[in-house]
C-alpha cells in the first residue's frame, strides 16, 4: 500500500494539481475499480481531497500540514533559515535557498523582501537551472560527471536573455566559477536581476545555492553588495555542515570547487579586489584536521 501511495501522490504536480480516477489509473494500467478503492483509502487518511463537484482529486491538506513540519525538521532549512532571514535584511531584497531536484532547482525556502516590488510566488516552484542563478550556482559548481548529465540541451528560452546556446553557457558558468557567484539577468522571468552562491556540504558537493534577486531599477546597482552578503551567509552555512572536514581520494572535493578556481584553499571570505577592478568572492578556508593524539 505504501509504494502505491507513493506512486499516486508522484502524479500530483504545479502543473497538475487536480486528477481524474482515469488520470490516476492510466499510468498504472488499473481498473477503475481498484483505482476507486485505492484513492478512496488515500482520501480516508487525508492524503487525497475529492471535489464533490468535480470528482478530481488533489493532495490533502494533512500533506501540508506535514510538509510544513518536515520544513522546519529538514537540517538544512533549519540551519538555512535565520541565514536568508539575515540576508534578505541586510540586502533588502528576496533572498531563497534552492535545492537540486533531478534536472531542476526547487526553491524550498524564501524570505521575502518588504520593498514595494517584490517577487511573489517562488516557494515550491521548479526552475530551470539554465536560467536562474541557483540554478547557474548548482551547475557551476557541480563535479564533471554530474554537471554533464545536468546539461542536457535543447535549452528553453523564457526571456530575450535566456542563454540557450551550450558554449555560451559554458562560459558563463566559466565566469561564475572565477567570478566566485553567479549572475542572472532576467534570464527567466522579465526585469529580475540577481545572484547565486553555491552551499558545500561535509564532503564538498553541492545540494544547494543562496540567492538573492530584486527588480531590475532597484537591484543593478547592489549586485556586488548583494554578492558579497550571499557569499558571507553561504559560507556559514557550509561550515555548519562541516565543509572542509572530508576530502576525496585525488585530495579535491566532489564539488570541484579546489579545481575550478574557488579553491578550498583560499583564505578569506567576501570580496576582494583583483588587478581588472573587478570584485571577486572567494570561498572561507576550510578547517584544518585536528591532530590525531599518539597511540
Amino acid at each position: 500500500m505504501l509504494l502505491k501511495l507513493s506512486r499516486v501522490l508522484n502524479l500530483f504536480s504545479p502543473d497538475r494539481a487536480e486528477l481524474s480516477v482515469r488520470d490516476i489509473a492510466k499510468p498504472f494500467k488499473w481498473p477503475k475499480s481498484t483505482a476507486y478503492r485505492i484513492l478512496s483509502r488515500i482520501q480516508a487518511i487525508g492524503f487525497l481531497d475529492r471535489d464533490e463537484r468535480t470528482g478530481l482529486y488533489r493532495l490533502g491538506i494533512r500533506l501540508a500540514i506535514y510538509g510544513e513540519l518536515a520544513r522546519h525538521s529538514t537540517s538544512l532549512q533549519r540551519i538555512v533559515a535565520p541565514v536568508l532571514h539575515r540576508l534578505s535584511a541586510t540586502t533588502s531584497e528576496t533572498a531563497t535557498l534552492m535545492l537540486l531536484n533531478g534536472q531542476e532547482g526547487v526553491t524550498v525556502d524564501v524570505v521575502e523582501s518588504f520593498q514595494p516590488l517584490m517577487l511573489p510566488g517562488l516557494l515550491g516552484g521548479r526552475m530551470p537551472l539554465h536560467a536562474t542563478a541557483g540554478g547557474k550556482a548548482l551547475l557551476a559548481w557541480a563535479s564533471p560527471s554530474r554537471l554533464e548529465t545536468l546539461l542536457r540541451p535543447p535549452f528553453e528560452r523564457f526571456t530575450q536573455t535566456t542563454i540557450t546556446d551550450p558554449t555560451e553557457l559554458m562560459r558563463e558558468l566559466e565566469k561564475s566559477r572565477k567570478r566566485g557567484y553567479t549572475i542572472v539577468n532576467g534570464e527567466h522571468v522579465d526585469n529580475v536581476v540577481g545572484v547565486g552562491v553555491p552551499i558545500h556540504d561535509h564532503q564538498g558537493g553541492v545540494p544547494a545555492a543562496l540567492t538573492v534577486a530584486g527588480p531590475r531599477q532597484r537591484a543593478t546597482a547592489k549586485l556586488e553588495m548583494m554578492a558579497a552578503a550571499a557569499a558571507v551567509a553561504a559560507a556559514a552555512v557550509s561550515a555548519t555542515l562541516g565543509y572542509g572536514a572530508h576530502s576525496t581520494p585525488d585530495g579535491g572535493s566532489d564539488g570541484a570547487v579546489g579545481r575550478r578556481g574557488l579553491g578550498a584553499k583560499r583564505a578569506t571570505a567576501g570580496f576582494r579586489r583583483v588587478a581588472s577592478g573587478q570584485p571577486k568572492v572567494v570561498s572561507p578556508a576550510p578547517p584544518r584536521p585536528r591532530s590525531r593524539p599518539a597511540r
